[in-house]
This record gives C-alpha cells, sequence and structure tokens, in this order.
C-alpha cells in the first residue's frame, strides 16, 4: 500500500516543484510517515496495529460499509440536491473526525525536530509534507467512504455526473483537510502545545457524544419519508454551507443549470477550497516549524512547575480522610492523577457520562409523544430506575480502562515495594473513582430526578445509591483483578471483553429488578437500604485483604 501511495504522489511531482516544494525531501518525510502509521494505534475504530496495517484495513472495512449504506440514499429521495448534501455532508463530516482523532497527535508531533529542524528544509516544505501524508492516508479512508455513492453515481446518473461528482468530492476533502489544519496552525500562534491537545481532546469527546446521540435521535425527529418536502430551496444560509456547493455544482452540470444561483455554487466549490490552501501555505505555513520548536521547549517542566505540582491540591486534602495512608492512597493519587490527566483515558470514560444528556432526550421525546406533555410523560413513568442504574455503567467503563496504559512498565513500583495485600492498592484506586466520578455525577443525577419526579423518590435516589455500590463491588469481586496502569493498551481480549458485558448486565438486572420489586412494597427501600450497606462493608473489607497470590491466581 505504502509503494501504491508514493507512486500516486509521484504523478504531482511536477505540481509540488511549481509551487516552491523541494520534492524529494517532501518524499522522503511522506515515506517515513506512511512507515509509522502501520504502528499507530487508530483512535477512532480502537485498533492497536501491531501487526502491520490490520488495524488500518479493519478501519477502512468499517469505513465502507458505512459508505455503502450511506450511498442508499441515492435511491431512497427522489431529490438530487439533498442526496448528494447528505453524502457530501457526511464524507466532509467524517474526514474531520478522522483528522481530529487520529491526526491531531501527528500533526503536532515535535518528536521529529531533532531531525528535519537541523536540516535544510523548508517551513513551507515541512508543512506541505504534513499535508500530503494526511492526504494520502484519510484519501484511502475517503476512496471507502466513497466507494458506494460512485457506483451509485454513476449507475443513476451516467458517466459525466459522475467525472463531476468525484471531482467535487476532491475540492470538499482538499477543503476539509486545509481548514482543519489552518484551524490547527490559527490556534497554535495563540496557545501552547498542552492547552491545544486538551482542547482537541475535549473536541473529540463532544463530538463522540453528538455523533451517538445523532445516530440514536435523527431517526425519531425525522419521522417518515412521506413527510419530507423533497423540493430544495436556496436560501441565503445555504451560501455557508460546503456539502452545498458541491452538491448544486453537480445538478448543475448534470441537468444543464447555469441560472445565477448554481453559478455562485460552482463559483464557490472551486474557490474556496484552492484559496483556502493557498492562505494557509502562504500566511500559516511560514511560522509552523519554528512554533513546533517553540513548543517542544514548552514541554519541558521548570523546576517552578514541578514544585506546583507537588503541592496538594482542595481535592486531595478533602479525601484524604476517606483513604488509608500507604498503599491505599498510592493507588488513590495515581488513578485519580490518571482520570484528571490522562488523555485517551478521558475519551473513553468521558463520552459516557455525556450519554445521559442523551438518554434524557430520548426518554423526553419518547413520553412526548405519548401524552404531548414531556414532563406530564415523564412524571407518570419510572424511567427514573434507568437513569439511576445507568450510573453503574460510567463506574464498569472506567474501572476497567484503568488497568490499561502507555506507559504500564511504571507499574513495576507496586510489585517491587513490600506491600503485603495489593487489595490496598485496588480499593485506593475504587476511591479515586467513586471521588471522581461516580460522587458528582450521581449527585447530579438525583437532583434531576429529584426535581421532575418530586421528594417522593428520594427513597430510590438513596436505595439506588447503595445498590450501585453493591454492583461496583460484586463485579470487581468476581471478574479479573488487575492493579492500575499495570497493562499494556493492547492487551485487550475480545472474549473477555464480551463475557465482562454479559456478566455486567446480569448483575445489573438482578439489582435493578429488585429496585424495581421494592418499589412495589411501601417502605421497602428504607428497611432494605441498611441491609445492603452492611453487605457492602464487607464486601469492601473482603476486596481489600486480595493478597499477592490471589491476584497471580486471576491475573
Amino acid at each position: 500500500m505504502e509503494k501504491i501511495l508514493l507512486f500516486v504522489l509521484d504523478l504531482f511531482s511536477g505540481l509540488y516543484r511549481s509551487a516552491g516544494i523541494d520534492y524529494k525531501q517532501l518524499r522522503s518525510i511522506v515515506q517515513v510517515k506512511l512507515k509509522m502509521d502501520g504502528r499507530r494505534q487508530t483512535l477512532m475504530m480502537g485498533q492497536q496495529s501491531s501487526n502491520g496495517n490490520r488495524g488500518y484495513f479493519f478501519s477502512l472495512f468499517i469505513y465502507l460499509v458505512f459508505g455503502l449504506l450511506v450511498s442508499m440514499l441515492i435511491y431512497a429521495l427522489p431529490s438530487m440536491m439533498y442526496a448528494l448534501t447528505f453524502i457530501y455532508s457526511y464524507i466532509m463530516v467524517m474526514v474531520i473526525m478522522i483528522l481530529i482523532t487520529d491526526f491531531s497527535s501527528v500533526l503536532l508531533d515535535t518528536s521529529d525536530n531533532s531531525i528535519l529542524l537541523p536540516r535544510p528544509v523548508s517551513s513551507r516544505t515541512l508543512l506541505v509534507a504534513r499535508i500530503t501524508h494526511i492526504v494520502l492516508y484519510v484519501g484511502l479512508l475517503v476512496v471507502a467512504l466513497s466507494l458506494g455513492s460512485l457506483i451509485a453515481v454513476a449507475i443513476k446518473f451516467g458517466i459525466t455526473t459522475f467525472i463531476i461528482f468525484s471531482l467535487c468530492l476532491l475540492l470538499g476533502v482538499l477543503f476539509s483537510v486545509t481548514l482543519t489544519n489552518g484551524l490547527y496552525l490559527m490556534i497554535m500562534r495563540y496557545t501552547t502545545e498542552e492547552r491545544l491537545k486538551n482542547t482537541i481532546n475535549y473536541l473529540q469527546i463532544g463530538m463522540t457524544i453528538v455523533f451517538m446521540g445523532g445516530y440514536q435521535l435523527l431517526p425519531r425527529m425525522l419521522g417518515s419519508m412521506e413527510e419530507v418536502e423533497m423540493v430544495f430551496t436556496f436560501h441565503w444560509w445555504t451560501y455557508l454551507i460546503p456539502s452545498v456547493w458541491l452538491s448544486a455544482s453537480v445538478e448543475a452540470i448534470h441537468l444543464n443549470l447555469f441560472d445565477l444561483q448554481h453559478s455562485m455554487m460552482i463559483l464557490l466549490s472551486v474557490v474556496i477550497p484552492i484559496s483556502s490552501l493557498y492562505l494557509v501555505s502562504r500566511y500559516l505555513a511560514p511560522a509552523f516549524a519554528s512554533k513546533l520548536q517553540v513548543m517542544a521547549a514548552e514541554n519541558k517542566t521548570t523546576p517552578q512547575q514541578q514544585e506546583k505540582a507537588s503541592q496538594k491540591g482542595w481535592f486531595e486534602n478533602l479525601t484524604a480522610s476517606i483513604v488509608n495512608p500507604g498503599a491505599e492512597r498510592s493507588g488513590f493519587i495515581l488513578t485519580q492523577k490518571a482520570i484528571a490527566r490522562d488523555r485517551k483515558l478521558k475519551l473513553k470514560i468521558y463520552p459516557a457520562i455525556g450519554y445521559l444528556v442523551v438518554i434524557l432526550v430520548l426518554l423526553t421525546v419518547r413520553y412526548t409523544g405519548k401524552s404531548g406533555d414531556a414532563l406530564e410523560g415523564l412524571r407518570s413513568s419510572q424511567a427514573y430506575l434507568f437513569i439511576i442504574y445507568f450510573s453503574t455503567i460510567i463506574l464498569h467503563t472506567v474501572i476497567f480502562e484503568i488497568s490499561f496504559s502507555d506507559d504500564f512498565k511504571a507499574g513495576w513500583v507496586f510489585f517491587s515495594s513490600p506491600i503485603r495485600e495489593p487489595g490496598r492498592i485496588l480499593t485506593g484506586s475504587l476511591k479515586a473513582i467513586l471521588t471522581s466520578l461516580f460522587l458528582p455525577f450521581y449527585g447530579v443525577v438525583s437532583i434531576i430526578i429529584v426535581s421532575i419526579w418530586g421528594m417522593s423518590t428520594l427513597d430510590d435516589v438513596i436505595f439506588g445509591f447503595v445498590n450501585n455500590l453493591v454492583i461496583i463491588l460484586s463485579i470487581v469481586i468476581i471478574n479479573k483483578k488487575h492493579l492500575p496502569l499495570s497493562l499494556p493498551d493492547g492487551a485487550r481480549a475480545s472474549a473477555s471483553n464480551f463475557g465482562r458485558g454479559i456478566l455486567m448486565m446480569l448483575v445489573l438486572g438482578f439489582f435493578g429488578f429488585l429496585h424495581y420489586g421494592t418499589t412495589q412494597l411501601s417502605g421497602a427501600t428504607w428497611i432494605l437500604s441498611p441491609f445492603l450497606a452492611i453487605l457492602l462493608y464487607f464486601m469492601y473489607k473482603s476486596y481489600s485483604k486480595l493478597s499477592w497470590e490471589e491476584l497471580r491466581k486471576v491475573t
């Protein structure tokens, strides 16, 4: 695959030279970057590319399947404009997501500065090499995303329309790549690398939540296709949507419509992507290499920063009373720092918290359809039980993920220390998860439930709180036990993941039905809560007494 991509790149060597780029240097840089792609983890698909490009080809297959599904819109929608607008929007958004999730670290990587910066490589050549690398990598993904649509357009509208559709697709991808890189370079002028990476990380989390919510909400909000008006009307705001420019350009060629509106769309489709590439290359690229060098220097921790980092914050002082000194406190601090600082861990945990908003909207849509009043529909139901136990899913996710880390070798400090009971480390880690994530989240959930369903649900909130803790302790006791951040990130097993999911559903279902049954008996939740609290205490003591021999047996 690398040779094919380089062969395609060689076809455009004259174009690079005419733009003042040293093509020989650019080709060498791109060749090395393509080789390194096979050794990099793909975040969007969660694939560890340990054996060649297997993870990358898996991503291609998944994108191909989704692209085939989206291409059905060409036959499902009677309006050519609507169908192509949806397809172009889907492809461009996916390209931007791929750039943000998989290439933010590549674009902002400063590890190759020590090799490239001392050599006579211009800033423009370095930036264009990075953009070219991204375009080649994303190009195959775009082919997978658009292959079904390309075939459908060729069959339904003919070869001429197929060619125009392909050219507009290239312009759309070029605009998406240039826009994303331009935004990165613009932000780099006014912030540090650490802040930029944090911003990108939160953007990744937000986009994950938006896509999950769109997947759930969009079909419910669209209704039947017969109710949708399929005559596209141009408005002033349509001139701000790139996918509309591209769709109108294809329609103009296909139907020979060259009125003012379609002519403006064709002009925008050609001028904006090319102009954006020129502006990024002309005004932002010259400072790119120097800014990367400054960023690399900013990454070095100063003595003042080390002293500030060593100072205890209010959170540690507040939670010190519930954490025993020694091994438990070490496990607590390590886990709490990982939750607060590890970007990969946050990317896996925080979307589950954001899903609560999606679930509340789904419940609102569902019960609005029945009664016409969302709040009345919710109050007449027991949907709060589902919201209460949804909190456990968040705990389950973070408890599993906290064992994995790119820096797992640092876990030797626990294995080499004179700790008799590693269960203390595990309980400290569990307490950090509870205080950092579960308690704040469950507090918000409790306020929402009491606000909508009233004070009569207070006993359910308390009973659900104890139940959730019992569920989590049941799962961590039954499951395989690992010290925090002690396993390599690629050590996950699909079979064990499936088994954990089944176990999780069984335990959650049992306690959920127990809670539902107690709601049918007046005062039962107040009676059962103390017994569950006592059970929780003994489970915790048993978990904290875990020995090294028992840990090795289940590892």
